[in-house]
């Protein structure tokens, strides 16, 4: 599954984010990092 889920665990709500959205986001967060270390 590709997509955003919302379950209830404990009578509390959470988002339950695809694996495949964190790898990009860890990608962007990685280059973001790499640029900031360069301008140092």
């Amino acid at each position: 599954m590709n997509r955003l889920r919302f379950e209830v665990k404990n009578n509390q709500g959470c988002f339950i984010f695809p694996e495949t959205w964190y790898e990009s986001l860890l990608e962007k967060f990685n280059e973001l990092l790499d640029s900031f270390d360069e301008d140092e």
